[in-house]
């Protein structure tokens, strides 16, 4: 989840996880995963406060030199 910069601070992002979640318990999903960069400490923070575990680590090659190098985090439902 992305919010910019002058909406930070105003729950447009729990506000966002809290749409997400309610979808997710009305399709019975068991868990949700996001994707996160591991040097966004804050963005973790967050999540983990949320109720996310980070299940793994991926270094994707995305071309020209560069690598996504995130943590999958998960929320369960089970």
């Amino acid at each position: 989840i992305y919010i910019k910069k002058d909406y930070r601070a105003q729950k447009v992002g729990y506000q966002t996880f809290e749409f997400i979640k309610k979808l997710a318990k009305e399709q019975k999903y068991a868990s949700i995963q996001l994707t996160v960069n591991k040097y966004n400490e804050n963005s973790i923070n967050v999540y983990k406060h949320w109720g996310f575990d980070i299940v793994r680590a991926e270094k994707n090659d995305i071309g020209n030199g560069f690598y996504m190098d995130d943590y999958i985090m998960e929320k369960s439902y089970v």
